[in-house]
């Protein structure tokens, strides 16, 4: 990501429709960002705190950092005298983006105990404000300069909410008391549909997106396309079988079975090597950009 604070981005919404444009923004907008606070539902305020480990954000950082992302990149970037909510939020809640500033040690993030979750709930409906507001005077080709900046946000935002359930699950995977996220009933045996082996053929495959970057109905972050621009790129991937749907490692029939999860990692089975070096069964799927 390269985007600054006062970059814009070439790829504009394709359409003429500027009253269109307007709403769907603001629909949009209010749709993501009340559903991020619909998944903090299910915990209590001890549940914001917590980093469980090095690669886990408290969830009062994410919800926090998707706020100052549109703070930087889209309300700043419009009106420069914008006034921040609070002057140190940007060192807090950067990331990774360290052509905006300085950034706090990710592996810390847990030991922040202010801003309080109450008050970065304020942040964020100070944010959702002043987005508002925004989009409302926001008219012509400024309204289309701004359309990429407010969708590239909301992706972003999207892909918190995803972090944010990976993280409160390893956190609570931590506590011996086994809290649950959400309680489920268990799907009836008889409903799982037969277990099937999907194949996929070795050989070389063009990878890259087609479409609009920033349009609603297709969006790319601007590393995965588009072809047309980038050229794609070519890969060459082996032959594989893969299971046509999800398992637990507990499956029963695959006993023995060296299974491929994200990473690598492998979910069934052992990796003899690895073992003697006393190191988890991992392996890698051979594929090579050519």
């Amino acid at each position: 990501m390269t985007t600054s604070a006062h970059e814009t981005p070439t790829t504009t919404v394709p359409t003429t429709d500027l009253g269109a444009v307007k709403l769907g923004l603001v629909e949009r907008s209010q749709q993501v960002r009340r559903f991020t606070e619909q998944l903090c539902e299910p915990l209590v305020t001890e549940d914001y705190v917590i980093q469980s480990m090095p690669d886990v954000s408290p969830t009062k950082w994410h919800i926090a950092h998707v706020s100052w992302f549109f703070e930087t990149f889209l309300l700043t970037w419009a009106d420069p005298e914008y006034p921040s909510y609070h002057p140190r939020f940007a060192y807090l809640f950067n990331s990774y983006y360290n052509a905006v500033g300085p950034r706090h040690c990710r592996p810390k993030r847990g030991l922040i105990s202010r801003p309080t979750v109450e008050e970065t709930y304020e942040y964020r409906q100070y944010v959702n404000e002043h987005m508002l507001a925004l989009l409302d005077r926001l008219d012509g080709p400024r309204l289309l300069e701004a359309a990429p900046r407010v969708t590239l946000g909301l992706h972003h935002e999207q892909q918190h909410q995803e972090l944010m359930l990976m993280d409160i699950k390893h956190v609570f995977s931590q506590n011996p008391l086994y809290p649950v996220y959400a309680a489920h009933e268990p799907v009836p045996v008889a409903t799982v549909p037969t277990l099937e082996w999907v194949p996929f053929s070795e050989g070389v495959s063009w990878i890259g997106h087609e479409g609009p970057g920033y349009s609603f109905d297709s969006f790319a972050f601007d590393n995965e396309g588009p072809l047309a621009v980038h050229g794609g790129w070519r890969i060459r991937a082996p032959g594989v079988l893969a299971l046509g749907r999800l398992v637990r490692h507990t499956e029963p029939g695959l006993e023995g079975t060296a299974l491929l999860g994200a990473a690598g990692r492998r979910l069934v089975g052992d990796d003899p090597e690895r073992a003697a070096q006393g190191q988890p069964g991992r392996a890698r799927l051979p594929c090579e950009l050519l």
